[in-house]
């Protein structure tokens, strides 16, 4: 007689569906204001996703505590509980990336307020100053720039040619940046391909910029079971959506770069 052996650790799309369900189920308990049920769909989601999800944050910057990080993560979790719409999309889904975008405005608020440059030109200091991608002198307009932590007792923290708070700053742009990915989430349709797809690439970091992903594409059509072709036609159709609302926001895509003219 056949039948199929499940491999030890191995989740079949039976147990998927009905985790899903759980989920789904502890959502909407939650919402209904059962303290038990919010604390078990945040464990859960702590347990299963978090480390996943903003893993690449950790051990980033000095100035951030990991555990910080991952408080942030959950408080955004928690506040997302109430707004998640259980009719559209996949509310499970929408909570996870509330956390993630939670963690995002935390490091980027933390970066930005303990972080000045100096130009070594004039010898200005001020606070982080970037225009086109590059530090600026608030006074000379020059570009020979150090930038140093302010709680770091005046020692030279980063350098401009390469650091670990670029990288960051770069991964969880500037804040203009990511009003703009935020405003352009809210025009998708949480049910649909081009939302997930907008989820993968921009939450989950599933994309070209990853080092530990070899081929993006190829990624997103296993965890899609389907095929290659198919990633890429949606792909298109995700950087359709986005010049139209750039377009309709006068906003222009310069090397990848937003600028709002």
């Amino acid at each position: 007689m056949w039948y199929n052996r499940k491999v030890k650790g191995q989740r079949t799309k039976e147990d998927k569906h009905m985790t899903e369900e759980y989920m789904i189920d502890l959502l909407k308990l939650a919402q209904s204001g059962d303290d038990v049920a919010t604390d078990n769909l945040i464990a859960n989601i702590r347990d299963k996703e978090m480390n996943r999800r903003i893993g690449r944050y950790y051990h980033k910057n000095r100035q951030v505590d990991d555990d910080d990080i991952r408080q942030e993560f959950l408080i955004g979790v928690a506040l997302a509980i109430q707004k998640a719409d259980l009719e559209i999309g996949d509310p499970i889904e929408y909570l996870i990336s509330q956390g993630v975008y939670k963690v995002r405005s935390y490091m980027r608020k933390h970066i930005m307020q303990n972080t000045t440059q100096i130009c070594l030109d004039c010898g200005y200091e001020s606070r982080l100053n970037k225009i086109d991608g590059e530090y600026t002198c608030k006074k000379c307009g020059g570009h020979n720039i150090q930038t140093r932590e302010t709680n770091d007792y005046d020692e030279v923290a980063l350098e401009m040619t390469c650091t670990e708070e670029d990288a960051i700053l770069d991964a969880i742009d500037d804040i203009g940046a990511e009003k703009i990915i935020e405003g352009f989430r809210k025009t998708l349709d949480p049910s649909t391909k081009v939302y997930h797809l907008f989820v993968l690439l921009y939450d989950e970091d599933i994309n070209s910029s990853n080092p530990e992903v070899k081929n993006y594409i190829s990624e997103i059509a296993k965890r899609w079971n389907t095929s290659q072709t198919l990633v890429v036609q949606v792909r298109e159709k995700l950087q359709r959506r986005l010049q139209r609302y750039c377009d309709d926001m006068k906003i222009r895509i310069v090397d990848n770069k937003f600028v709002v003219d």
